[in-house]
């Protein structure tokens, strides 16, 4: 897409939106510069891969990240725009960002379903398969982005098979303001604009609104985004803590897919005429958190508590309509205990309680309702971490999670059927992580990692709720995805660039995919995967760059489809980065 940015700013430090770094002081001051000669040296950087802020030359995994400063150099205006340097991809096949799939260590379709999204600690993967929108993030707060590839289920529980996105956000100091507007290819508008200020000596506090538009890249494929959040940020004694509540609604269209013929003669259409232009969905999302850090000499504590609420109606291109209500509240306190100069303990909770309320109806108007469906879904889990370090740059690492999970669905047919109470699903999961880092050198980081990780199933598929019936209603017999894996890999640090070479490989067992001769969601078949990421990243003065490469296959292994591969997984991915930062 081709576009054009203007941006302004004001303030005590260069912010998150500014293309134009009216002050490289401040921007200085709070970060490692985008074109200092130590940009990629490991040893300092922090990273919250443990739930706690950690040396990342400890950390038994394949980490990046993106602080303040580089982010500060930049005309993004989305979250998505900012993880390309990070090697993240993303497709969709609308062209709206606010849709796309992570495509991460080759889960197909079920990318979001195993990649964890957290601001803040919050978790942004809804309980059912609903996409991750990456329009309404924050955007001028962001402290960092921190991206860990492979398995993280033993620290984070479910949707972290395949790596987590870690998304930290701090107030800047002082007085600003800044903004962003933007304008490309397919009549797509952008503009954000921030203001934060110090309420007092030890609270801040930050505004933020956000507006997109565009009439999208395909047919049928328009969208809008507007968002509003407010900020809060300061100390109490030895207590940190953050407050943050938002707002946004949001009003896409659906293309529809498209086979190959269609696609070789025209990529843009619609696979959705006549009636593409009634097949759409709008959604307005409220959210509020709140978190808690007190830090004493061998003890650490903290708590994050936060609850959303989504509603969403659509249209389903058919003459029906649906609309759902989803409310979700969620608690994780956490404590680390240092034992010693070499060893830590990390205890930990997870608590989740989602209520859905879902009703069908037979008319666009949503006013002829023909059935209503509550569905309410619980999740709690214990996990612990024991971490040894010795005095030559060798760190073993132990974690375990035992987790619960609960789902009931009651429905009710409103043509005076008698309501039926289906049924409800429990399970139970665990994962584990054993993991050894050596720093060798001042430049060079060996690790290896193995796990146990899972993913149980999403609501809806074990019940199909958006107006596409299973053949089974309440699909209870659905296992989680449990698998083993194993990597290692190798970081490499010169003044000016860091270079990594990682392999891995996973053993899946019952992995969910839909069978649509059954018409149903199944636990298909075992697979396994396997891979090699590369990476090469450099900064030198006024000019920064990255190549990502993955070879990457996932195979069937039993049942039906034994020896296939699994669909919309490519075997070679390829990106890169170039900027010039004057």
């Amino acid at each position: 897409m081709t576009s054009f940015t203007v941006s302004l700013t004001k303030g005590a430090r260069a912010s998150a939106l500014a293309a134009l770094c009216l002050m490289p002081a401040a921007a200085s001051a709070q970060g490692t510069a985008p074109n200092d000669a130590e940009a990629y040296e490991l040893a300092p950087l922090t990273v919250s891969a443990k739930r706690f802020d950690s040396d990342a030359s400890g950390v038994a995994a394949a980490v990046f990240q993106v602080d303040a400063a580089t982010i500060s150099a930049k005309a993004a205006t989305s979250v998505s725009d900012l993880l390309g340097e990070l090697g993240v991809t993303l497709r969709s096949y609308t062209g709206n960002p606010a849709q796309s799939t992570i495509d991460m260590r080759g889960y197909g379709e079920s990318g979001n379903l195993n990649t964890l999204v957290l601001i803040d600690g919050r978790r942004i993967n809804a309980p059912d398969m609903s996409g991750i929108n990456w329009l309404n993030m924050p955007l001028v707060s962001i402290d960092k982005i921190e991206v860990m590839r492979g398995s993280q289920s033993a620290f984070y529980g479910n949707n972290a098979g395949g790596g987590v996105i870690d998304i930290t956000t701090s107030i800047p100091e002082g007085r600003g303001s800044a903004a962003i507007a933007s304008y490309g290819s397919w009549n797509t508008w952008t503009a954000r604009a921030a203001a934060w200020t110090a309420l007092s000596a030890n609270i801040r506090s930050s505004t933020e609104i956000g507006f997109v538009e565009s009439d999208g890249y395909r047919d049928n494929s328009a969208y809008k985004t507007r968002t509003v959040s407010e900020s809060l940020q300061g100390r109490a004694g030895r207590v940190d803590w953050k407050a943050q509540a938002g707002y946004d609604d949001n009003w896409f269209m659906f293309p529809g897919p498209l086979d190959n013929t269609s696609y070789r003669d025209n990529p843009r259409q619609s696979g959705y005429y006549p009636m593409g232009a009634d097949y759409y969905s709008v959604s307005e999302n409220y959210n509020a958190s709140g978190s808690a850090d007190w830090k004493g000499e061998a003890l650490e504590l903290h708590a994050d508590i936060n609850w959303a609420h989504t509603f969403n109606p659509w249209n389903m291109g058919v003459g029906l309509g649906a609309a759902r209500s989803l409310d979700t509240w969620k608690f994780a306190p956490r404590a680390r205990v240092r034992l010693g100069e070499s060893l830590a303990l990390i205890v930990g909770a997870d608590g989740e309680y989602d209520d859905l309320q879902l009703a069908l109806f037979n008319d666009l108007a949503h006013k002829d309702r023909r059935s209503h469906s509550t569905l309410k879904r619980a999740t709690a889990g214990l996990y612990s971490n024991l971490s040894w370090t010795s005095g030559c740059g060798l760190t073993l690492d132990l974690t375990a999670r035992a987790q619960r999970h609960s789902l009931r669905d009651h429905f009710a047919d409103d043509t005076g059927a008698k309501p039926d109470d289906r049924d409800d699903t429990r399970g139970g999961d665990s994962a584990f992580s054993l993991g050894s880092t050596w720093q060798a050198t001042g430049s060079l980081r060996l690790w290896a990692r193995g796990d146990r990780f899972f993913r149980y199933p999403a609501i809806d598929e074990i019940v199909a709720y958006q107006g596409y019936d299973l053949s089974v209603p309440f699909n209870k017999d659905l296992r989680s995805e449990r698998g083993w894996g194993a990597e290692a890999g190798v970081d490499w640090t010169v003044p000016h660039a860091m270079f990594r070479v990682n392999a891995f490989a996973q053993k899946v067992e019952d992995l969910i995919a839909f069978d649509y001769l059954r018409n149903l969601n199944l636990n298909i078949a075992d697979a396994k995967r396997r891979g090699i990421e590369t990476s090469a990243q450099f900064a030198f003065k006024h000019w920064k760059g990255g190549l990502f490469y993955t070879m990457l296959r996932v195979e069937l292994t039993s049942g039906t489809y034994d020896g296939n591969e699994l669909y919309l997984v490519p075997h070679n991915q390829f990106s890169g980065f170039l900027e010039w930062l004057p």
